[in-house]
C-alpha cells in the first residue's frame, strides 16, 4: 500500500460496511468502529483491498482489514510461521470468509513510518530482520508447504508478461516508439532466458528458507519502542519457500540503492550458511534485482491485455524502465557471479 492518505473516510452508515460486518463477526464482543477510512478499493482479485477500522473504546483502538478472494498465503504466515520467529510483525485479529467467499485478514496498525533505505541504521535494522527471517524460517515445517519461490516461479513471470508483450506489439495503436521500447524489454527478457540453466544451477547451491518476496520501503514499517526501533513486515502474499535473493534486492532506480546492511546480513549468517561470503552476497543482491524485475514486469505487462491504447504509455514507460534498471545490474561486475 503505497497512498500516505485515505482515498475516503466514512464516519455514517459504518456497521452496513463489508469490513465492519467481517470484524463484528470474528469479534462481536467488541466495539463498534466510529470511523472507517478506504485506503484502496478494488473490484478485481488484485491488489487486495485495504480499510482501517478505528474504535473510540476498546483494545484494539485501530486495525487494518485486508480483504482479497485469496488470502491463502498471508493466512499461513500469520497462524503457522510467523508465530515461530524471532522477528517483529503486526498482531493478528484473524482470518474471515464472508458468504460472498471474499476472504479478510485483520491486523495491527503498526504506524506509517517506512524503512529508509539510505538511512545506516534503518539498512542494519532491516539487515538484522532480514536474516533472522530466513535462519529460523528455514527450520519451520510450515514453511516448506509455502508456494515455491525460487527460479520457476521468475521464469513463469518472465514467460507471462513476454507474451502479453507480444500480443500487443501488433496493437494498431502502438506508436513506433512504444513498439521499440518493448522490443528491447522482448530482448533482455529472451537474454535472461539464454542464461537461466546457470540461473538455476546457482539456485542449486544456496539455501531454502522462507521469504517475503517483496520487501520494499512501503512493506517494511519502523516504529520506536523500548528498548528501541523495531522493524515490521508488512504484505505476506508474495512469501514463499525458495532461495533468499528476492528479499537482498536493491530497491531499484538508478543507482540501485540497498535497502539492507549486506556485512550485517553476511555476519548474521555466516555460522549457519559460510558459503555466503562477499561476492556470493553480491551475486544474490542482484539475482534477487533480476527476480523482482521480472514480476514487476509480469504484473506491468497485465494492462497492454487490456486492448486499449490510452492505457499503453504508463506500463510502456514502466517496462522501460525495469528492463533499463536490469541491463544496468547485467553490466555490473556481480553478474560474474551469475555464469
Amino acid at each position: 500500500m503505497s497512498r500516505e492518505a485515505p482515498v475516503s473516510v466514512l464516519h455514517d452508515t459504518i456497521a452496513d460496511h463489508a469490513a465492519a460486518r467481517a470484524w463484528r463477526t470474528l469479534h462481536p464482543a467488541h466495539p463498534e468502529p466510529e470511523m472507517l477510512e478506504v485506503w484502496r478499493e478494488n473490484l478485481k482479485p488484485a491488489p487486495a483491498s485495504i480499510y482501517r477500522l478505528i474504535f473510540s473504546t476498546g483494545t484494539p483502538r485501530v486495525v487494518y482489514a485486508k480483504r482479497s478472494p485469496d488470502l491463502s498465503v498471508e493466512r499461513t504466515m500469520y497462524e503457522s510461521v510467523l508465530p515461530k520467529l524471532p522477528i517483529k510483525s503486526p498482531i493478528y485479529y484473524g482470518f474471515l470468509e464472508d458468504p460472498e467467499g471474499m476472504c479478510w485478514i485483520f491486523l495491527e496498525d503498526v504506524g506509517s513510518e517506512r524503512l529508509s533505505p539510505r538511512d545506516p541504521t534503518h539498512r542494519a535494522l532491516a539487515a538484522r530482520w532480514v536474516a533472522q527471517l530466513h535462519l529460523h524460517g528455514a527450520r519451520i515445517e510450515a514453511a516448506s508447504c509455502l508456494p515455491a519461490a525460487g527460479a520457476e516461479r521468475y521464469l513463469g513471470h518472465l514467460r507471462a508478461s513476454r507474451e502479453r508483450i507480444g500480443r500487443s506489439l501488433d496493437h494498431p495503436a502502438m506508436s513506433p516508439e512504444q513498439r521499440e521500447a518493448l522490443a528491447a524489454v522482448v530482448a533482455l527478457q529472451d537474454h535472461l532466458e539464454s542464461r537461466w540453466d546457470g540461473i538455476v544451477r546457482r539456485c542449486r547451491q544456496l539455501p531454502v528458507t522462507v521469504v517475503h518476496g517483496d520487501l520494499r520501503p512501503k512493506n517494511l514499517r519502523v516504529r520506536a519502542e523500548p528498548p528501541g526501533v523495531a522493524l515490521y513486515g508488512l504484505d505476506w502474499e508474495t512469501a514463499g519457500w525458495g532461495v533468499a535473493a528476492p528479499d537482498l534486492a536493491p530497491v531499484g532506480g538508478r543507482d540501485l540503492t540497498m535497502q539492507i546492511d549486506t556485512e550485517v546480513y553476511r555476519s548474521a549468517v555466516c555460522t549457519a550458511w559460510p558459503q555466503l561470503d562477499a561476492v556470493s552476497l553480491r551475486g544474490l543482491s542482484l539475482l534477487g534485482h533480476i527476480f523482482r524485475s521480472l514480476a514487476g514486469m509480469d504484473w506491468e505487462s497485465l494492462d497492454l491485455d487490456s486492448g486499449v491504447p490510452e492505457y499503453f504509455s504508463r506500463p510502456v514507460a514502466s517496462l522501460r524502465v525495469i528492463a533499463d534498471s536490469v541491463s544496468r545490474g547485467l553490466g555490473s561486475d556481480a553478474a560474474e557471479w551469475l555464469t
